[in-house]
């Protein structure tokens, strides 16, 4: 009897993408009816994406992206809301990364184990980075010799896990390390990444051909009159920076700098200028109004929330200087990625 294997990604580049399609070919030479299922497709319905034959498989894998040291929050929320799985469905994880998995593994582990799902397999792949904020990519030779080395590891994984081999990986980190990175990733889950969406603009470049708005995975990209907007639930996943076709996209230092001066100014100005008469009308709101860490984060919110709204129109985004941490860099999708 033919075994059935349903494979889970989500991606913003394609890494995540390559890993899906390269373990169901291997999956299917091995005799396996392989169904691979996009996480932010069917606008995210969870039971609009997993298909009849989640119930009957074999075998469920989840392959994913790693954003902030953990899991995507798309990943994470379709984990959580999986069926439940009452005999134990064996499953498999594989992280695409360009640096540090994270707490990725574990969080996945934790979320199968609770859904009723036995975690057999797990390992983290290392692929080029799409995080062009911060980061410029390897040469063309370089990411070849990155691809050529993941697949090589792909073959081994799946031939392990074919013949029945048990071997979860969860970390390639120390434990202090990991450590750390449990204390990051809520910070970026909840405000991290929240930020960074609200630093994305565009240049002269944007045809308003909305490429960007309709392949967002989260539907954070608004539409402004003939521009992009950014919502307060990127992802990071960097698919319409290095996805657009025209290159319009970009990181503002604009943006950047109206953070920093509206959360370190904003407090000072507001404690200076407002008296404290003033403040006793906010009644219970009155001890938060008077903390400096909650004004840094309100201010912040203010400014990114106010500098979006402008850059988003054509006109009034002429008056700022063009400046861009991502001017010239080269964009990255996997070769074969079409969202």
């Amino acid at each position: 009897m033919q075994k059935t294997a349903v494979i889970y990604y989500f991606t913003g580049t394609g890494n995540a993408f390559r890993l899906a399609n390269q373990s169901a070919n291997e999956l299917r030479t091995a005799g396996y009816t392989v169904i691979v299922a996009d996480i932010a497709g069917k606008n995210r319905n969870v039971k609009a994406v997993i298909p009849p034959e989640h119930a009957n498989a074999e075998l469920i894998g989840i392959i994913s992206a790693v954003y902030g040291f953990g899991l995507p929050q798309l990943t994470a929320k379709f984990l959580r809301n999986m069926p439940k799985s009452k005999l134990g469905k064996k499953c498999f994880v594989f992280i695409a990364s360009a640096g540090n998995e994270g707490v990725c593994v574990l969080q996945a582990a934790i979320h199968l184990k609770l859904k009723g799902y036995k975690l057999i397999f797990a390992r983290t792949f290392t692929l080029v980075s799409n995080w062009i904020m911060f980061e410029t990519l390897p040469d063309k030779e370089t990411q070849d010799k990155i691809f050529a080395q993941s697949d090589t590891l792909m073959k081994e994984y799946m031939k392990s896990l074919i013949e029945g081999g048990k071997s979860v990986v969860y970390s390639r980190s120390n434990i202090l390390l990991v450590a750390v990175f449990a204390v990051v990733y809520p910070l970026f889950v909840f405000f991290g990444r929240q930020f960074l969406g609200k630093m994305f603009t565009v240049n002269n470049k944007c045809n308003a051909c909305k490429y960007c708005y309709n392949h967002c995975p989260s539907k954070t990209i608004k539409w402004l009159g003939h521009r992009p907007y950014w919502g307060w639930n990127c992802q990071q996943c960097f698919r319409c920076i290095n996805l657009c076709p025209t290159g319009a996209i970009e990181v503002s230092v604009i943006a950047i700098l109206a953070l920093i001066i509206g959360a370190v100014a904003g407090p000072i100005i507001f404690l200076k200028f407002v008296p404290n008469e003033l403040l006793d009308y906010t009644g219970v709101l009155k001890p938060f109004l008077e903390n400096i860490a909650v004004l840094h984060l309100i201010f912040a919110i203010i400014a990114m929330w106010l500098m979006q709204i402008l850059l988003a129109n054509k006109v009034i985004a002429k008056l700022f200087p063009s400046w861009y941490v991502t001017k010239n860099k080269p964009r990255y999708k996997e070769p074969h990625f079409r969202p």
